[in-house]
């Protein structure tokens, strides 16, 4: 099958300088407030950096590698904080499951994968977190994203995240969660719900086809509630 209409067309992409992540980065304020949920290797921080160097970066990571690569790039000296604690929608201590390529989570997805017990909190229960109102909320949680922003919903409710960001990808399918779960969740705290292309976003309009876990993309969610100083551009365009 030529799957040029989903990657081109569609947007069912995860390269951050083409699906436009990069592009969502530049509409930030010049000194943004900024959690990266899902550190990995730092490479969404230091894009953030690049385009916004006064940025202020609040990441979260349970893994050893991300650690260590917080470590390398940035140190206690930088703009970016880093929590090693993992992130979902219930408080306690859980398995985190690293299976080496950058897919580390709290379910299991693949037989190999090295486990360890790791701190799991809300992100509406953590101090740092209620300091500020955060311009950018993004999240790669490899499937759990959703969790995440479940563990947010307090702080949804009062507009605390301007823009949300978060993958959708096959880890979606191993935490048995829906993108209709999704769309649902984030009405009820009062956010809409866009897809995102490198220069605009499209209003997300739910139907059972979109649940393509085998293409990942990226979703962006804003208040429906006004923004100061919030103008994304948005596109009615029914072909996307």
């Amino acid at each position: 099958m030529d799957r040029r209409i989903d990657y081109v067309v569609l947007n069912r992409s995860l390269d951050p300088e083409t699906n436009g992540e990069d592009w969502l980065i530049r509409q930030l304020p010049p000194g943004p407030t900024v959690i990266d949920v899902g550190f990995h290797q730092g490479g969404f921080s230091r894009r953030v950096l690049k385009h916004r160097p006064q940025a202020r970066i609040l990441a979260f990571d349970p893994s050893l590698g991300a650690r260590r690569a917080w470590k390398t790039h940035f140190g206690k000296s930088s703009p970016v904080r880093f929590l090693p604690v993992a992130l979902a929608d219930r408080e306690g201590i859980g398995n985190f499951h690293d299976s080496g390529d950058e897919c580390a989570s709290l379910v299991r997805r693949s037989p190999g994968a090295r486990s360890s017990r790791v701190r799991i909190c809300r992100l509406d229960r953590i101090p740092e977190v209620k300091e500020t109102p955060v311009d950018l909320l993004k999240i790669d949680a490899e499937g759990f994203d959703l969790n995440v922003m479940e563990g947010a919903a307090r702080l949804m409710r009062k507009n605390w995240f301007r823009i949300i960001l978060f993958e959708y990808a096959d880890g979606w399918a191993a935490n048995r969660r829906l993108l209709a779960e999704a769309d649902v969740f984030l009405k009820n705290q009062g956010y809409g719900l866009f897809r995102l292309f490198p220069e605009f976003l499209v209003p997300f309009r739910y139907q059972a086809a979109e649940e393509r876990f085998d293409l990942g993309c990226m979703f962006v969610a804003l208040p429906r509630a006004p923004q100061p100083g919030m103008r994304l551009p948005v596109s009615t365009d029914p072909f996307v």
